[in-house]
């Protein structure tokens, strides 16, 4: 943004930027400035809105609200997928804002509990080693699995053979965080049922009629939610079609995109 920024200046052209979770609550260098001179800023969640408005009151008009979507009609959704044992899964970069040592902590609970699961955390990142050397630790290498980055394609493949997608966010020691991340529209999508925690936007999505949500941080509230997935399925039942009905309604891909397109087109072309 500040070399976009710069060059606009120095050929007389407007310019804009979008900012997500880090740009916004970590690497939000002098927004203020940036916000004034941009022609507009979009965010993809209204935390990351309320965030650039307090950083510039006076320039509030030039944010644009225009939430991620994905295209639902191409997403089938599915039966919900109840074996013998409860087939958890989580997506995302091995990274501490992922929470997913808190999710070995919470799947170690499970087990000691005697809950039939198994688990499968589908991405890549720089914590992967320990997260592996947590997983053994707490004897879970039986029943947890860390299958490493996946395409789009195959990790909705996996959402559609899994019985409950938990999403263990947390708030980073360097304030970075999730916004909503798309993982849970995409798992809405397919019928797959959500646990999240209250971090970031992820309230901008599940509440208590679209999932289960719970402290983060908290391996003891994770299990209980993961469980009362399986113990309430009447309601677990309300939510995944709640969940569905609400990403066709409010996170339709060119519905969302529409404002984004019309600020496009009134900015001074190249």
């Amino acid at each position: 943004a500040y070399i976009a920024w710069g060059a606009a200046e120095k050929a007389n052209l407007t310019w804009s930027f979008s900012g997500h979770a880090r740009d916004i609550f970590v690497n939000g260098g002098d927004l203020a400035g940036k916000l004034a001179s941009a022609e507009f800023a979009a965010v993809c969640t209204r935390a990351a809105a309320r965030q650039l408005e307090n950083s510039a009151p006076t320039q509030r008009d030039k944010i644009i609200y225009a939430p991620h979507g994905i295209e639902a009609q191409e997403i089938e959704f599915s039966d919900w997928n109840v074996p013998p044992f409860a087939q958890l899964l989580a997506v995302g970069r091995l990274v501490e804002k992922k929470g997913f040592d808190v999710l070995l902590d919470a799947c170690a609970i499970l087990q000691a509990q005697n809950f039939p699961f198994a688990a499968r955390i589908i991405g890549d990142g720089p914590l992967r080693e320990k997260l592996m050397q947590r997983r053994n630790r707490l004897n879970l290498h039986n029943s947890v699995y860390l299958t490493g980055a996946l395409p789009q394609s195959e990790t909705i493949t996996a959402m559609c053979k899994s019985s409950c997608l938990v999403v263990p966010a947390l708030i980073a020691a360097d304030g970075d965080r999730d916004g909503l991340p798309n993982v849970i529209l995409e798992a809405a999508a397919c019928g797959l049922p959500i646990v999240a925690t209250r971090t970031g936007a992820i309230e901008e999505f599940v509440d208590e009629s679209t999932g289960v949500l719970c402290k983060a941080g908290r391996a003891e509230a994770l299990a209980a939610a993961v469980a009362s997935v399986f113990a309430e399925r009447d309601q677990t039942e309300k939510r995944r079609h709640a969940a569905r009905q609400r990403v066709e309604d409010n996170f339709d891909l060119m519905k969302n995109a529409a404002p984004l397109a019309a600020a496009l087109k009134k900015t001074t072309p190249v």
